[in-house]
């Protein structure tokens, strides 16, 4: 079907074109100390990559569950815990879940803030893996969507769990963001205008790799997984035919 990727094109062009115009009007334009790269405003919290990730999410959501209320049996029961996890995915993204659980961690039990996000991704990651060990026969015998279901899931490990491991063994985004900053600049641009997110000293490599790296993983996520959503939503559409209504006017 032509349009069976639509979800993927749209999360993959948004990344593309956010990129690009980020080099262009940052390293062209120019960027300094005191204005905020464009690449703050495209990747900030609540700014225009989250808001697809959240709307892409949402897709995935209620195709998932859609596809549970068409289908019977153990297939109905696989999109319906598809659309639960992806509902627990949004409810993460969209709420930082795991900051404040690991905020409310560090204040009452000592526990360092990443051992505590690596709680709730631990958490989430389980309920996805069960999904997929659990229901196994279901989505291996649909091809178009096996491709994209796994997909999803590992590029959203990558996302949701590289930064924590990079902070608890000490290599830190810092110096990451700081290289790639580097690498893709020239070292031609200066600091964020200010630390943000309470930090003492600059933190712009670190802001760099949360926000532009990350996000953009997430974005690439959410958009596979609401693409294997809207592929099963598709393929139930062949087998049984469109959702026609019986209801007659009087």
């Amino acid at each position: 079907m032509r349009n069976d990727r639509l979800p993927l094109l749209i999360g993959a062009s948004f990344v593309v074109i956010a990129i690009a115009a980020m080099l262009v009007v940052d390293l062209a334009l120019g960027w300094t100390s005191d204005t905020w790269p464009l690449w703050f405003h495209l990747f900030r919290e609540g700014g225009p990559s989250e808001h697809l990730s959240w709307l892409l999410l949402g897709a995935a959501a209620l195709l998932g569950a859609a596809s549970a209320g068409r289908s019977s049996g153990a297939d109905a029961r696989f999109w319906a815990w598809f659309a639960f996890g992806a509902v627990l995915l949004l409810i993460e993204d969209a709420g930082n879940t795991s900051h404040r659980f690991a905020r409310f961690m560090n204040m009452f039990a000592e526990v360092s803030r990443d051992a505590g996000r690596l709680v709730v991704f631990a958490i989430i990651g389980a309920v996805m893996l069960g999904v997929l060990l659990w229901f196994r026969d279901q989505w291996s015998q649909w091809p178009s969507v096996r491709r994209m279901l796994l997909a999803g899931y590992v590029t959203y490990g990558v996302a949701a769990g590289a930064s924590v491991p990079f902070n608890l063994v000490g290599a830190g985004y810092q110096s990451v963001g700081d290289t790639l900053l580097a690498t893709l600049f020239g070292g031609r641009l200066s600091r964020l205008p200010e630390p943000v997110w309470g930090a003492e000293t600059d933190n712009t490599g670190y802001v760099f790799m949360d926000l532009v790296v990350e996000e953009s993983i997430e974005v690439l996520a959410a958009a596979l997984l609401a693409t294997a959503a809207w592929r099963g939503w598709l393929r139930l559409n062949v087998e049984t035919g469109p959702v026609v209504s019986t209801g007659q006017s009087e």
